[in-house]
């Protein structure tokens, strides 16, 4: 949700004319006010050049005031503020140069959280009292910021839909941008008068609940499905704490890859699933497959009539994608069109289809619907849906056997303001395997109910074999993981209207119609396995939480300090013991340099970990350049020096080790270090990646070491 409304203000304040100052009176007392009031609060060089924009934002007037260097390096101050002298958006933006950038940030995130914490107060102290701060862990060590989100809470319970933004920059401690998405003026329901959270628990799995999914996990070129629990109709529906009843708050797109739309964007979004194909590479794919021409699926476009495709429609375009995930399969999407009639436009119509460039299938279809805005509908939402499945009968019956009808994926939100009838309707046949459904694999039917026209038709379907579910813990375990390992909580939500969803109309503030209600914690996957009930990730792994790592061995150890540092950031080993004075393996060692060059696929990995996840991290290591094949050796122990040689490859410096003749290394056992990775040492020693008076290049490095080595490394 936080999402959408930043994206709609994008929207409004890129769309909405913007007029110069000047169309104001010439001397704007409150204006004046408001760029003293944005110089006293924020530093501006002096030097900077100044232009104000004024523009009318839900009914109110906004600035946006830009100081600009006149250095020619492009630094640039951004200011939006309103008319009573709120900072709505802050952005100081300078050329940074990445290269110099150290891996380890100058400020940690706690002393970037406190300077984002006194930068809120110093501007809206107000509203930094009512909010909190959401967590995240894990800095990506490569980013220049760091980015923190405060959630307003009312009464002490969230409402997720007004927040404060904030970056603070890594390296010097500065504030880079600020934005502040709110609401005054609404009205907040009396948490008195809730239902108790077993009251709650109860209405949640009667009128909400779980059910059966297959969800699918493309890794290594090979598609896997494997069966969850999930909650039936993901975060658009909550209980509303005061009646007990369901309550919806916004379109639920599905709870797969592929969920559904609103039926404008199904072609777009879902008929085009790959990279276009060049004519080249479409000539090449000719050569070895059985792909239709594109003249034979124009042709069969045509020839189909519920497009309707007369002479009077011309291919205005045409093109050949991969499908995804299943890549050897192909789509001809083809784009039609008839000129308008008139000349104030009227009478354009287009025409889209796409189509199995192996089968001819008619796989999706839309047609744009001009039915005006004063249109009676002729149809209820019941008679629209039985047209529909007479439609399917005689287009798709091979599929209809095989899917069933599904509320929870159809988009029932009123399309009309007020009482008004609705128009158009967009329904939801989800396939069903082995008493699971696969919300990947449906088909989308968008119905005029004013011309009584199946006007848009999408199929997702995968020829794939589907895991049997031999055995399923009871359903009420699972709910006891739902509430136990997510929960619920309550919170206050907005019900946003008609012109928000389909015109990005940001409504006013006395619009909203807010609620009370129990809704699941945010920031978790809801995908719970089907035999153990243990929360799966995306990708149908066992979900860690992205934290760090918290070692119960470390405490006085002369690495303590390295090793914490560098798990605040990610570059850890499974815990909760860090055993320092153990002999490191290469995967391990690996493990951790990996994270230091910001791979982050999957979970850490470790010798328990799956073929995939390791063969994975050697696959990116190998890309890199830090191992060769030959060199892989997963539980062997890793010398020192072997240890350098991966890091210096990890800095890219391998070229310039490999030179002969023009090191010197001036520890006391030089002369034992293997002559092929003298300079890798020798450069590792200028670094101080590696200290001390002797190397010693052949023997074992410890967990604890290596801890220290690559903290010297990033620190450098």
């Amino acid at each position: 949700m936080k999402r959408k409304i930043a994206f709609f203000l994008t929207v409004v304040m890129l769309c909405t004319a913007m007029l110069p100052v000047q169309v104001f009176a010439a001397k704007d007392k409150v204006l004046e006010g408001i760029v003293a009031k944005v110089k006293k609060t924020f530093s501006i060089p002096g030097n900077y050049t100044f232009s104000p924009e004024a523009y009318s934002e839900n009914g109110k007037k906004v600035w946006n005031l830009r100081w600009s260097s006149k250095d020619g390096d492009e630094a640039s101050i951004y200011v939006r503020v309103d008319e009573k002298g709120t900072i709505l958006s802050y952005d100081n933006w300078k050329p940074y140069d990445y290269s110099t950038k150290k891996k380890l940030p100058k400020f940690s995130r706690q002393e970037a959280k406190a300077k984002a914490e006194g930068f809120i107060k110093k501007i809206n102290a107000d509203a930094f009292s009512q909010v909190r701060v959401s967590e995240i862990n894990n800095q990506p060590m490569m980013e220049s910021n760091y980015y923190f989100n405060f959630d307003r809470m009312v009464n002490g319970i969230p409402f997720y839909n007004n927040n404060i933004g904030v970056s603070v920059n890594s390296e010097t401690g500065e504030v880079q941008s600020y934005y502040y998405n709110w609401n005054d003026g609404l009205v907040f329901p009396d948490k008195a008068k809730a239902i108790n959270l077993d009251a709650a628990k109860k209405a949640y799995i009667e009128k909400l609940g779980l059910r059966l999914v297959y969800r699918y996990n493309y890794e290594n070129e090979k598609l896997s499905l494997f069966a969850v629990y999930t909650p039936k109709y993901g975060s658009s529906y909550a209980i509303d704490a005061l009646s007990g009843d369901k309550v919806q708050f916004d379109p639920y797109y599905g709870d797969g890859y592929g969920g559904g739309g609103i039926v404008s964007t199904i072609v777009k979004d879902e008929m085009v699933q790959g990279a276009n194909l060049t004519p080249e590479e479409i000539a090449a794919i000719d050569e070895l497959s059985d792909l239709i021409s594109q003249e034979a699926a124009e042709k069969i476009a045509r020839e189909f009539d519920k497009l309707k495709l007369t002479s009077e429609f011309k291919l205005s375009g045409a093109n050949l994608s991969r499908n995804w995930p299943l890549r050897d399969e192909y789509t001809w999407s083809l784009n039609f069109h008839k000129e308008a009639t008139k000349p104030d436009g009227s009478g354009y119509v287009y025409i889209n289809a796409g189509i199995n460039a192996k089968t001819g299938e008619i796989t999706s279809f839309s047609r744009s619907v001009n039915n005006g805005e004063n249109a009676k509908a002729k149809f209820t939402e019941e008679q629209a849906k039985q047209a529909v499945e007479e439609f399917l009968k005689s287009f798709k019956a091979d599929k209809l056997k095989d899917v069933e009808f599904d509320d929870s994926n159809s988009f029932y939100y009123p399309l009309r303001s007020g009482s008004e009838e609705q128009t158009y309707f967009n329904f939801n046949y989800t396939r069903k395997v082995n008493g699971a459904y696969f919300p990947d694999n449906k088909l989308t039917i968008g119905f005029d109910a004013v011309s009584g026209e199946v006007t848009s038709f999408n199929m997702n379907w995968f020829d794939t074999e589907f895991p049997t579910i031999d055995k399923k813990l009871d359903i009420s375990k699972v709910y006891e993981k739902l509430f136990s390992v997510i929960g619920l909580e309550l919170q206050y939500k907005a019900k946003y209207p008609y012109d928000f969803y389909y015109k990005g109309v940001m409504p006013e503030s006395s619009k909203l119609d807010v609620k009370l209600v129990y809704a699941l914690k945010p920031g978790k996957p809801e995908y719970f396995d089907v035999n153990t009930g243990v929360l799966l990730d995306y990708n149908g792994k066992p979900y860690k939480e992205n934290k760090p790592v918290v070692y119960t061995d470390i405490k006085g150890h002369s690495a303590e300090k390295q090793i914490t540092v560098l798990s605040e950031y990610g570059v850890s080993l499974e815990g909760p013991k860090f055993r320092p004075n153990e002999n490191i393996t290469q995967l391990d060692f690996l493990n951790l340099l990996s994270k230091t060059m910001n791979y982050y696929y999957g979970p850490v990995v470790s010798s328990s970990s799956s073929k995939d996840d390791i063969d994975n991290l050697y696959k990116f290591l190998i890309r890199e350049g830090v191992v060769k094949e030959a060199e892989k050796k997963a539980s062997a122990a890793v010398t020192r020096e072997e240890a350098v040689k991966f890091i210096i490859r990890a800095m890219k410096y391998d070229k310039v080790a490999d030179i002969k003749g023009i090191y010197k290394c001036s520890f006391k056992d030089a002369n034992k270090i293997n002559p092929d990775l003298l300079g890798y040492v020798s450069i590792a020693q200028g670094l101080k990646i590696v200290t001390g008076s002797t190397f010693n290049p052949k023997s074992k490095l410890t967990r604890a070491q290596t801890a220290v080595m690559i903290y010297n490394y990033l620190q450098g």
